[in-house]
């Protein structure tokens, strides 16, 4: 293609975006580093300072490998004795050239002292010989075939054979020189022909986040293509290794195990990587980093290794490159900045520019820029809310579609109280899953006293469930979503819910719903979880689930049809008049209200903080539910104290070096968008961002508490 360059305007306007034609031709702005590619450096500092372990080396030398081999002695020479051709491609090429030259040289000076001795041995067969310098100009010219006519053998030798040595000699240092010659060859040309430094028009970023995208939880990082020559059958794979002497596996018959490796499944991919593309690992049950949060991470000393392996288009052989990531890598709630974008020239041509300059560069998602949270604090809640989002996945052959409904219902239904929430399938037209099942589980969280006068710190108990095709079977056909339900009588685990009471002390209660099925696709068994808080108010007294099946005679091919985007929405039930004795639930609001207040808040986990913090018009019996869900968590009476984190996760260590509101009050100006510089910034006590509208927020709170600290 026609390389095109950007004019001055552009170049000002679109600050240092690069087309990838100029980065072929070196046309990198002069304020880049030669490690570009390699990231700032910054966080190869950060492990020599703080002096962290690592698999792989990360910075200017990414990808090579920091396992020290020991049990050996004399390793160098293992290697060269066993694998000699490997350990020599494997050197410098500037030792490889020196040692070509040295072994020449020393052919050279052998068989120089060779033919010194057939000088002295048969003086009468040497022609034009007198000394060493003679003998050392004879041999280079036997090794050479070079020839010049001058110091020789004696031309006729007949039935001589007093000269045998001499052509024993000459024989002897050809055969040498020959083998020579297509050993030290090969492997210059290996050398030559090996596409290391392709590896380094390869970018990968020198950091990794972990962020939702849709209401999924996913661990992300970037890889680019810095060359215009297309690659061949690139292969990118993520590993997670983790150490930790709490951890350590033993089997059964005893063995042993100090660490444990596991594969990250990785979304496919664009293979050509005309532009940068983000490799997501998406974060559920299945996934190795399920519910590991920072702290997590930090005592299991979690390393992630990712491998690019492809083939060179030009010289058809494979070239790898390899980054890791540690904990302090990692972060949590941001996302990498975009580089791609359309750039006019100056002859109103367009293409596209991709910045190189911020390849490597992250910053915090708006769903977090006005939070003050360490990185720590961010983990957890959005750990918590894997299983939690308001979305449908995508009807992907072979996936996992089962979705089950965000919120559950707790109502009346034919003059009975009961439980019910929402499961479907949304691979059309008749899902892909068979043999579906679903099981509830009801965790009190309260100390319980038995029949024998045990106290049990929590409970645990079964919910019988049914649908309306088998009341009591939890087996489930999803063709169209199905609405599963359990009846709450005196026999219930949940019988104290049939008045207000009961469900306001019940407030730290959960209820764990379990989805198995089998992929007739590729018959693999498929899990999805949601678990329902009841002081998150997952719960919706009052409500029913918003129809979203149409039937077959409202569609022109003659097949149910199926709103998934209104999956799970949730509409106020109208209050049956012959239902008087579970009345209350039709004038119950939610504990923590997710609607209004904090539709753009942090998901759930946190949102019972915040939420009830942010609400002003709540009831006295949202009051005193809170009160009660406090108290059960072991905190004090005082309303306000309940918008700190900790009281949602008392384990969690608390925070020393927040900003006060004096010296939040004094930044009412800054931007609530950052671009994370890695060599400016320190990631080791987590990472805030803040903005003047949740200062905003606070100070008009009613009744004029102060910020949350």
């Amino acid at each position: 293609s026609q390389n095109r360059s950007v004019g001055p305007g552009d170049l000002n306007s679109f600050d240092s975006f690069l087309v990838r034609e100029s980065v072929d031709v070196d046309k990198i702005e002069a304020r880049q580093d030669k490690w570009i590619d390699r990231g700032k450096g910054y966080f190869q500092k950060m492990r020599k300072k703080n002096k962290q372990a690592a698999l792989v080396e990360t910075g200017v030398h990414a990808g090579r490998s920091l396992v020290q081999l020991a049990g050996i002695k004399n390793m160098t020479w293992h290697r060269l004795r066993h694998d000699a051709f490997s350990s020599l491609i494997s050197m410098k090429f500037e030792k490889l050239v020196l040692m070509c030259c040295g072994c020449y040289l020393l052919n050279w000076i052998f068989f120089a002292f060779v033919w010194w001795s057939a000088y002295y041995a048969e003086p009468d067969c040497m022609i034009e010989f007198e000394g060493f310098l003679d003998a050392l100009v004879m041999s280079i010219s036997t090794a050479n075939t070079i020839g010049y006519g001058v110091r020789a053998i004696k031309g006729s030798l007949g039935t001589d054979i007093d000269c045998l040595y001499s052509i024993f000699i000459l024989s002897l240092q050809r055969l040498v020189v020959i083998i020579m010659d297509a050993l030290l060859i090969g492997i210059l040309f290996s050398k030559l022909s090996q596409p290391k430094k392709r590896s380094r028009t390869i970018f990968i970023s020198d950091s990794a986040v972990i962020c939702q995208r849709d209401g999924v939880l996913k661990f992300m990082f970037r890889v680019g293509d810095a060359r215009q020559t297309t690659i061949i059958r690139p292969c990118i794979e993520a590993y997670l290794y983790t150490f930790n002497p709490s951890r350590r596996r033993t089997t059964l018959e005893g063995e042993f195990i100090p660490n444990r490796v596991s594969r990250l499944e990785l979304e496919v991919i664009d293979q050509s990587l005309l532009l940068p593309v983000l490799l997501s690992h998406v974060i559920d049950e299945k996934s190795p980093l399920f519910g590991m949060t920072k702290a997590e991470m930090e005592e299991l000393k979690a390393e992630i290794v990712v491998t690019f392996v492809a083939v060179n288009s030009e010289t058809g052989t494979e070239f790898a490159a390899r980054q890791s990531y540690l904990p302090s890598e990692i972060f949590f709630g941001f996302q990498f900045t975009k580089i791609v974008r359309t750039v006019t020239t100056e002859d109103h041509y367009k293409y596209h520019a991709i910045d190189l300059a911020k390849f490597h560069d992250i910053e915090p998602q708006k769903l977090w820029s006005n939070v003050f949270m360490t990185q720590h604090e961010i983990s957890r809640v959005l750990m918590n809310s894997v299983g939690n989002a308001l979305t449908v996945p995508v009807p992907v052959l072979g996936d996992n579609t089962i979705v089950i409904s965000g919120g559950a219902s707790l109502t009346m239904l034919d003059r009975k109280l009961k439980l019910s929430f929402r499961v479907g399938d949304v691979f059309p037209p008749l899902g892909q899953f068979l043999h579906a099942k679903v099981y509830a589980y009801y965790y009190p969280w309260k100390a319980t006293e038995t029949s024998e006068g045990t106290i049990l710190d929590y409970g645990c108990q079964e919910l019988k469930l049914g649908t309306d095709a088998n009341p009591k079977s939890n087996s489930l056909f999803l063709r169209v979503p199905v609405l599963v339900e359990h009846l709450i009588d005196k026999h219930s685990p949940l019988s104290d819910w049939q008045t207000r009471e009961g469900f306001v002390a019940d407030s730290s209660a959960e209820i764990l719903v379990i989805v198995y099925g089998t992929n007739q696709v590729n018959q693999q068994a498929e899990r999805v979880q949601r678990t329902y808080r009841v002081a998150d108010g997952h719960i919706k007294c009052g409500h029913t689930f918003k129809d979203i099946v149409s039937p077959p005679s409202q569609s022109i091919d003659g097949k149910p049809k199926v709103n998934y985007d209104d999956f799970h929405e949730m509409h106020k039930s109208q209050r049956s008049e012959s239902s008087k004795e579970s009345a209350w639930v039709y004038s119950h609001e939610p504990f923590m209200s997710q609607d209004a207040p904090f539709s753009q808040g942090p998901p759930a986990g946190a949102a019972a903080a915040v939420a009830f913090a942010q609400s002003q018009g709540a009831m006295e019996d949202e009051r005193e539910a809170t009160l009660r869900f406090k108290q059960s968590l072991g905190l004090g009476n005082n309303p306000r104290d309940f918008t700190r984190l900790q009281d949602i996760f008392p384990d969690m260590p608390p925070s020393t070096s927040r900003k006060s509101n004096e010296g939040y009050e004094g930044h009412e100006n800054d931007s609530s968008s950052f671009s994370f510089n890695a060599s400016a910034e320190d990631n080791s006590s987590g990472t805030r961002s803040a903005s003047a509208s949740a200062s905003g927020s606070q100070k008009s709170r009613k009744g004029g508490g102060s910020p949350t600290k």
